[in-house]
């Protein structure tokens, strides 16, 4: 049964979007932390958090180090979900966790970047 609320273009476009960043960001991740390799695909818009740039109260999103493991299955789950929400007609569940992960992520990454001082 169709919803009411149809998959439009632009939600394919940011679909593809977020399935572009994931696979970039997964095989950046390999090379950087399984290849120890460093050139300008790995470092592309790459960015380290300082730990001590961080309010006191915002240190525990990096997770004294294992913060960066945390990305892979997230990756992995965005590139196994992002073709399934393709080939939907309306936006079912696996659009909403897809949506939910983007949100959750990338919400953890701004309070990461973003220097309060």
């Amino acid at each position: 049964m169709k919803n009411k609320f149809g998959l439009t273009k632009v939600w394919k476009k940011w679909l593809t979007v977020v399935f572009v960043v994931a696979v970039y960001h997964l095989l950046r991740d390999i090379f950087q932390e399984f290849f120890k390799l460093s050139f300008w695909f790995t470092d592309f818009l790459h960015f380290v958090p300082d730990k001590n740039a961080l309010p006191r109260k915002l240190q525990w999103l990096l997770l004294d180090g294992y913060s960066q493991w945390l990305t892979f299955p997230v990756e992995i789950f965005l590139i196994w979900a992002v073709p399934k929400a393709w080939k939907k007609e309306y936006f079912a569940t696996i659009d909403a966790l897809v949506l939910t992960t983007v949100m959750v992520t990338e919400t953890w990454w701004l309070l990461t970047v973003i220097n309060y001082s």
